[in-house]
């Protein structure tokens, strides 16, 4: 009876234990061997001077596989700034250097670092990002290839039907 009574306690704490929460996207500025890596990407692609205190890096391991891609906001520069904000961006290592990830946005985002948030839930085998302002809310999912905004796959999905 005591095993019995064992087991029926451990699955009752196995059921009690909450899901596992969001990776949250902690930004920082410093020096870093990755950072000084985007920095000059991301200057070589936009043809500008980046400020290392412009730069705010978050690393968060998307795809699960123990290593983290790089959620990127170069704010207050012309090439990924403009008037209705910045566009993030997301590198994944590739061999010794790093890649971008589509993001799937072409347009500028008016938002605050701490309005991206990661969803705990993978689709496709990655992780989603929401990103919430006063006004709107979106999430991004990977698709596959990129991530792409669910919003706009609903759209695409509501214009196909409607042909």
């Amino acid at each position: 009876m005591p095993k019995l009574l064992a087991c029926s306690l451990l699955v009752l704490i196995a059921f009690a234990v909450p899901a596992a929460a969001a990776p949250a996207l902690v930004f920082s500025t410093a020096a870093s061997p990755e950072h000084d890596a985007i920095k000059a990407l991301m200057q070589q692609e936009g043809g500008v001077d980046i400020k290392d205190k412009w730069l705010n890096i978050a690393p968060i391991d998307l795809d699960l596989d123990g290593v983290p891609e790089l959620f990127v906001m170069a704010i207050n520069t012309d090439y990924f700034c403009g008037d209705a904000g910045c566009v993030p961006e997301i590198y994944q290592r590739d061999g010794q250097g790093w890649r971008k990830i589509d993001l799937g946005l072409n347009e500028f985002i008016n938002s605050d670092l701490a309005d991206w948030t990661v969803l705990p839930e993978p689709q496709h085998g990655r992780l989603a990002l929401k990103l919430t302002e006063s006004q709107f809310s979106t999430t991004f999912v990977w698709d596959g290839t990129a991530y792409v905004s669910l919003e706009a796959l609903s759209a695409e999905s509501s214009e196909s039907s409607a042909q």
